[in-house]
């Protein structure tokens, strides 16, 4: 942690509230429901914030929860171009004051690419949260995110 400022960058719409340790830009997105914030110090990290109304997911169904993030899952490979190199963990299902939360990595190392991905979901909606990181190491990528991802607090 002391490599980051001891700023810190709150995020707080809807009922999600999200630090951010250290200066972070938001940037133009072109959906009002996604939010995108980009590390000032080094500018290669980078956060989104997306929610979403979701009725496919009510009645707290985990079959249903397990498809859907499946095809995020996919969704996510897709979008990072089949490189050979591209590794995903299996998602990890969890509960955060009895809301289901979903939380999933990867990396592409050729492109020098970490992320994680975690998914909350309280009824009729869904919050993604995406932290990509690149050229930081496994564990850094690994340390960020886990202070953003601690921090997340559902109103």
């Amino acid at each position: 942690m002391a490599h980051w400022k001891q700023r810190e960058t709150v995020f707080g719409e809807y009922e999600l509230a999200v630090t951010m340790p250290g200066r972070w830009q938001s940037r133009p997105s072109d959906s009002p429901t996604r939010w995108l914030y980009r590390s000032v110090e080094k500018h290669n990290e980078h956060v989104t914030i997306q929610r979403e109304e979701s009725t496919a997911l009510e009645g707290g169904e985990e079959a249903a929860l397990r498809r859907w993030v499946a095809r995020q899952r996919r969704g996510m490979e897709l979008s990072l171009g089949r490189s050979a190199d591209l590794k995903m963990s299996e998602p990890q299902y969890n509960l955060l004051s009895g809301v289901p939360v979903v939380r999933y990595q990867g990396e592409a190392l050729s492109l020098e690419h970490r992320f994680q991905v975690l998914f909350l979901c309280p009824p009729r909606t869904v919050w993604t949260l995406v932290y990509d990181a690149f050229r930081f190491t496994s564990e850094q990528a690994e340390a960020h995110a886990q202070a953003i991802f601690d921090s997340v607090c559902l109103r």
